[in-house]
């Protein structure tokens, strides 16, 4: 499905200064939303203009149905959905907006994303044997 290329990072515990590695990803490029949109072009033969449109329309629409309490599903993709926080009163009759502290925005992954990640392979970024199995960040970044 895809590849992740990893490095492997040296960590003391705080507790006891015990030393271990762990595996971490590394880090690519930061994709703006003109990176995305030359991949969706390209695989979608789109005129530029028709999926700038189409890519703000979608991205307004979901915003709208959240931040108006909706929850949004894209199949393939997951759930946006917002939540409040806020303090608790002893009394029902006493809860009011004040009492809300802030909304938090959520994303929960699809099944199928789910499984996709799941099929995620990785290859260690320093290793001259990887070089060529490393994921090209420019393009979502794997096989599949």
């Amino acid at each position: 499905m895809g590849t992740i290329a990893y490095k492997v990072r040296k960590m003391a515990s705080p507790k006891d200064g015990t030393v271990k590695y762990y595996a971490q990803k590394t880090v690519y490029k930061r994709l703006t939303g003109e990176d995305v949109m030359d991949v969706l072009v390209a695989d979608c033969q789109l005129p530029r203009v028709v999926a700038v449109q189409a890519v703000g329309a979608i991205t307004k629409s979901i915003r709208n149905f959240v931040l108006n309490g909706h929850r949004v599903n894209i199949v393939g993709l997951g759930s946006f959905s917002a939540k409040c926080n806020s303090r608790g009163q002893a009394d029902r009759q006493k809860v009011s907006a004040e009492d809300i502290k802030r909304l938090s925005l959520r994303f929960t992954p699809s099944g199928v994303l789910r499984q996709a990640a799941a099929q995620v392979s990785f290859v260690l970024a320093d290793s001259a044997d990887n070089a060529s199995n490393q994921p090209d960040p420019a393009t979502g970044g794997g096989r599949g």
